[in-house]
Protein backbone atom coordinates (compact mmCIF):
# COMPACT_ATOMS: atom_id res chain seq x y z
CA UNK A 1 0.00 0.00 0.00
CA UNK A 2 1.69 3.23 -1.30
CA UNK A 3 -0.61 5.35 1.14
CA UNK A 4 -3.48 4.88 3.72
CA UNK A 5 -5.36 7.88 5.89
CA UNK A 6 -8.00 6.37 8.39
CA UNK A 7 -10.99 8.02 10.28
CA UNK A 8 -9.18 11.82 9.46
CA UNK A 9 -11.30 14.77 11.21
CA UNK A 10 -10.08 18.02 10.83
CA UNK A 11 -12.65 20.76 11.70
CA UNK A 12 -11.61 24.61 11.60
CA UNK A 13 -13.63 25.91 14.32
CA UNK A 14 -17.17 24.63 15.17
CA UNK A 15 -16.87 23.31 11.31
CA UNK A 16 -15.98 19.85 10.26
CA UNK A 17 -14.83 19.67 7.25
CA UNK A 18 -13.60 16.15 7.18
CA UNK A 19 -15.22 13.13 9.41
CA UNK A 20 -14.13 9.75 9.23
CA UNK A 21 -12.31 10.36 6.15
CA UNK A 22 -10.53 7.29 4.93
CA UNK A 23 -8.42 6.26 1.76
CA UNK A 24 -6.11 3.91 0.73
CA UNK A 25 -3.95 4.29 -2.36
CA UNK A 26 -2.01 1.03 -3.53
CA UNK A 27 1.54 1.16 -5.75
CA UNK A 28 -0.02 1.21 -9.27
CA UNK A 29 -3.08 3.12 -8.73
CA UNK A 30 -3.58 6.54 -9.93
CA UNK A 31 -6.66 8.61 -8.46
CA UNK A 32 -8.65 11.51 -8.80
CA UNK A 33 -10.53 13.28 -6.03
CA UNK A 34 -14.20 14.58 -7.16
CA UNK A 35 -16.47 16.84 -5.27
CA UNK A 36 -18.72 19.70 -4.69
CA UNK A 37 -17.26 22.81 -4.03
CA UNK A 38 -16.49 23.07 0.11
CA UNK A 39 -16.71 19.82 0.52
CA UNK A 40 -13.18 19.24 1.77
CA UNK A 41 -10.78 18.41 -1.11
CA UNK A 42 -8.17 21.11 -0.79
CA UNK A 43 -7.60 20.10 3.17
CA UNK A 44 -7.88 16.56 2.81
CA UNK A 45 -5.04 16.82 -0.40
CA UNK A 46 -3.13 19.28 1.92
CA UNK A 47 -3.26 16.88 5.00
CA UNK A 48 -1.97 14.32 2.84
CA UNK A 49 1.37 16.26 1.49
CA UNK A 50 1.61 17.54 5.13
CA UNK A 51 0.51 20.91 5.00
CA UNK A 52 -1.85 20.50 7.08
CA UNK A 53 -2.57 18.48 10.58
CA UNK A 54 -5.68 16.58 11.44
CA UNK A 55 -7.63 16.76 14.51
CA UNK A 56 -8.26 13.34 14.57
CA UNK A 57 -7.14 9.73 12.44
CA UNK A 58 -3.75 8.49 10.94
CA UNK A 59 -1.94 8.41 8.01
CA UNK A 60 0.64 6.19 6.63
CA UNK A 61 2.86 6.82 3.38
CA UNK A 62 5.20 4.11 2.05
CA UNK A 63 8.88 4.74 2.41
CA UNK A 64 9.55 7.31 -0.67
CA UNK A 65 6.06 8.04 -1.34
CA UNK A 66 6.61 11.79 -1.57
CA UNK A 67 2.59 14.01 -2.91
CA UNK A 68 2.87 17.14 -4.23
CA UNK A 69 0.72 19.81 -4.10
CA UNK A 70 0.14 22.82 -6.18
CA UNK A 71 -2.19 25.42 -5.04
CA UNK A 72 -5.25 26.56 -6.67
CA UNK A 73 -4.18 30.22 -6.57
CA UNK A 74 -0.73 31.74 -5.37
CA UNK A 75 2.04 31.24 -7.72
CA UNK A 76 5.49 32.69 -6.46
CA UNK A 77 4.92 34.58 -9.55
CA UNK A 78 2.23 36.48 -11.91
CA UNK A 79 4.57 35.64 -14.81
CA UNK A 80 5.07 32.37 -14.40
CA UNK A 81 2.94 29.58 -16.31
CA UNK A 82 1.32 26.77 -15.06
CA UNK A 83 3.88 24.60 -16.24
CA UNK A 84 6.97 26.87 -15.13
CA UNK A 85 5.24 26.71 -11.73
CA UNK A 86 5.03 22.69 -11.65
CA UNK A 87 8.57 22.56 -12.54
CA UNK A 88 9.83 24.57 -9.06
CA UNK A 89 8.61 21.14 -7.48
CA UNK A 90 11.74 19.40 -9.38
CA UNK A 91 14.10 22.26 -8.07
CA UNK A 92 15.89 20.04 -6.17
CA UNK A 93 16.34 17.06 -8.47
CA UNK A 94 17.18 19.81 -11.26
CA UNK A 95 19.84 21.28 -9.07
CA UNK A 96 21.47 17.39 -8.27
CA UNK A 97 21.34 16.97 -12.08
CA UNK A 98 23.38 19.96 -12.49
CA UNK A 99 25.98 19.13 -9.99
CA UNK A 100 25.98 15.28 -11.34
CA UNK A 101 26.46 16.47 -15.02
CA UNK A 102 29.38 19.27 -13.87
CA UNK A 103 31.47 16.24 -11.81
CA UNK A 104 30.56 13.87 -15.11
CA UNK A 105 32.78 16.72 -17.01
CA UNK A 106 35.11 17.08 -14.66
CA UNK A 107 35.88 13.24 -14.62
CA UNK A 108 35.62 13.21 -18.99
Amino acid sequence: MKLTLSNAKKSYGAQDVLVKASIQVKDSEKIALVGRNGCGKTTLLKILCGRETMDEGSLTKASGCEIGYLAQVTFSSEEHTVYEELLKAFDHVRELEKQLNEQAMIMA
